[in-house]
């Protein structure tokens, strides 16, 4: 947490700087948005689009991996790039099929959560003849859709636009139903990047880095308390439903498909630390081991210690490192290079 903040603060800072050497405003992300501090009296719409964006992300999380297991069924026997190609070519075609309803359903996003601002020149109600909440609506839906089929299809692409502009459209559409309960519309730019945050929460269980985000976009730190609640509220419905974060349940899709998991070995290694090596000095949970490595055992002279995250590193500690690794040398080289 400390490492992202000091980033984002130092990013900033050296942005703001640049921009007021050269006497040009500054802007965030999104040039469209304008954001106003949110009064306490509105925190109640902020909970309850924080609860409606847990809910819709952990029905994104379902039906992508709902669309893998379906996907993974389209083979042809015997032939794994063939069967990999008609995943993909199935895939594009519904993106192309998707691009013939709207445009705005298509591509990552940006231009679409742009559209959704208040200093927008464009409107979106031309895209369809519904009306507005109808338009947001279908392309919602499309978004949603097409975005789950591509991580079903195995197509590498990203999707973290992808993503925010689902939250994007969500809370555009929700702004409408809080400005009927009475919120002011100056407040729904804002409103837009809380769902943002807070759809991305749940889908790839990151808060903390969904909260940053949001800082950097907004280009403040004035909003934090109303984006933590619904980032807040959004995670404990993703952990009600027991969700895991995306990414990593796509990567242990990946690792049992081309059963790397079974090429794994367990592996012992006892290297000694030398005086002047990256580790010496740190404590254990400060160092970056390789993937699977676990510190079981120190010898420390005639002392046997059986270390915890705090313990400090001393050079000349003899250190018995576990790990499950389908490459061993390479972590060996990789522990080498820590431990002098």
């Amino acid at each position: 947490f400390i490492c992202s903040v000091s980033s984002v603060v130092c990013g900033m800072l050296v942005k703001t700087g640049i921009y007021k050497l050269l006497n040009m405003p500054i802007e965030n992300a999104f040039g469209t948005y304008t954001f106003y501090d949110l009064p306490l009296r509105y925190y109640g719409f902020v909970a309850l689009a924080g609860i409606a964006c847990g809910l819709l992300g952990v029905g994104f999380y379902k039906l992508a991996m709902l669309m893998r297991r379906v996907f993974k069924k389209v083979r042809v026997r015997g032939n794994e790039k063939i069967s990999h190609a008609l995943r993909i070519l199935i895939a594009v075609l519904a993106g192309g099929l998707v691009s013939f309803l709207a445009v705005s359903a298509m591509g990552g996003g940006h231009d679409l959560i742009l559209s959704l601002g208040s200093g927008t020149t464009e409107n979106a109600e031309a895209l369809f003849g519904f009306g507005l909440a109808g338009t947001l609506a279908v392309v919602l839906l499309l978004k949603f859709l097409i975005t789950t089929v591509n991580v079903g299809s195995g197509i590498p692409c990203g999707i973290f636009i992808p993503m925010i502009a689902i939250g994007a459209c969500l809370g555009a559409l929700l702004n409408m139903l809080w400005q009927a309960w009475g919120m002011d519309v100056k407040y729904s730019d804002l409103m837009i990047m809380i769902c943002m945050a807070a759809f991305f929460t749940v889908v790839v269980k990151a808060p903390i880095t969904s909260i940053v985000m949001i800082c950097e976009f907004t280009g403040s730190f004035a909003h934090l308390l109303p984006v933590i609640l619904a980032v807040a509220l959004a995670y404990t419905i993703g952990e009600l439903f027991r969700t895991e974060g995306i990414y990593e349940a796509l990567l242990e899709e990946y690792e049992h498909e081309t059963r790397q998991q079974e090429r794994s070995v367990r592996e012992v290694f006892v290297i000694t630390l030398v005086k002047g090596a990256i580790a010496e000095r740190r404590q254990v949970r400060d160092v970056i081991w390789p993937k699977g490595a676990r510190v079981h055992e120190i010898m420390r002279g005639d002392e046997e210690i059986f270390p915890g995250g705090d313990t400090v590193l001393r050079a000349g500690d003899v250190l018995k490192i576990i790990c499950k690794t389908e490459n061993p040398e390479k972590v060996r080289d990789e522990l080498e290079h820590i431990l002098g």
